[in-house]
């Protein structure tokens, strides 16, 4: 845990931001939760490593690959042969859209209805892509927000299939991959411009 602490400290992390887990019903029951700043958190458990973030700010997101980086070069110097059989990167957003209603926006991505169904009133659809070069498998998420009324909901799932990742590159990347996806979908987040 000392070298955990290590890697998390140049981050503000410091003793009262983790919380110890007081019974482990099974291994993998996340061992400690670590409060990262304002808007993150850690848990770290023997089969993985969760990194949540809500409400982020560009300075947060610019910071994660050197927060990821500094929490997967320690257990790679504590284990030496340990490999991540993948990585996980979940993006989820409830936005207003301007010029549309979530409804007409769907209703253009998606046209088909069940009649069956009754009264349409929109419907998402989850597109799911492979892109083999780079060994990642992908969904995108396009639905009405369950959190704000008349709100669009998107949820962009990376997975990469590989030990090693350069953290910089993958967001840079990432980022750019969602831009153009919602490009074809006549979107744009302000922020991706950045």
């Amino acid at each position: 845990m000392k070298n955990l602490y290590d890697a998390l400290a140049p981050f503000g992390v410091t003793l009262q931001s983790i919380q110890a887990t007081p019974t482990l019903p099974n291994m993998s029951t996340p061992l400690v939760t670590i409060g990262i700043g304002n808007s993150g958190s850690l848990k770290f458990a023997y089969d993985r490593l969760e990194f949540t973030f809500n409400d982020f700010t560009l300075d947060v997101f610019q910071s994660l690959p050197r927060l990821f980086s500094s929490t997967t070069h320690w257990l790679r110097d504590a284990v030496s042969n340990f490999q991540f059989a993948s990585h996980e990167f979940n993006y989820f957003n409830h936005s207003y859209i301007k010029e549309w209603t979530t409804e007409d926006l769907l209703a253009s991505v998606n046209p088909r209805m069940l009649e069956s169904g009754g009264l349409p009133v929109g419907h998402g659809l989850i597109f799911h892509h492979t892109i083999p070069e780079r060994k990642w498998l992908t969904h995108l998420i396009v639905d009405k927000s369950s959190h704000l009324p008349n709100a669009l909901f998107l949820g962009l799932g990376i997975i990469v299939t590989q030990d090693g990742i350069d953290y910089d590159s993958f967001l840079v990347e990432g980022r750019s991959y969602l831009a153009s996806m919602l490009r074809e979908l006549d979107l744009a987040f302000p922020e991706l411009s950045q």
